[in-house]
């Protein structure tokens, strides 16, 4: 979906790095500095039904706004700042997402809807990062 590689998020001077697995989102993570980092997963196509009136697809990709951990002797008050300015990314990512949804000129996104997403926190993931996972299922 090449949507996913053209994503940039309007006010936010934030590259996203599209990642097949975790392996390559630990990679290029290493070699970033110390700020807040979107990371795309590559989108999944699952296909069911059986028969042409009942077959249904939909497409699911995760984006994850993060950054490094402070780490375990960082204050509750420092930690909690930084997961309230991950989340702060994450709800300009959705709502940025919303809206080519509903842009009848975004070629990628048109004939998609939004069918769930789950925004869920994370520690600890892609070799000492956190932040939130937004998992999006289209249809």
């Amino acid at each position: 979906m090449l949507y996913l590689s053209e994503f940039r998020v309007p006010d936010l001077d934030i590259e996203p790095r599209v990642c097949v697995s975790q392996g390559q989102a630990t990679s290029r993570l290493a070699m970033c500095a110390n700020s807040p980092q979107i990371i795309i997963a590559r989108p999944e196509l699952t296909e069911s039904g059986r028969d042409s009136n009942t077959y249904n697809s939909s497409l699911n990709t995760a984006i994850f706004v993060v950054e490094r951990a402070l780490g375990p002797n960082s204050l509750a008050e420092r930690d909690e700042e930084q997961f309230h300015r991950l989340l702060d990314i994450a709800s300009k990512v959705m709502t940025k997402i919303e809206q080519d949804t509903e842009d009848w000129d975004c070629q990628y996104l048109r004939d998609l809807t939004i069918s769930a997403v789950e925004v869920a926190p994370e520690t600890s993931i892609f070799g000492g990062w956190c932040g939130y996972s937004i998992e999006i299922f289209f249809r």
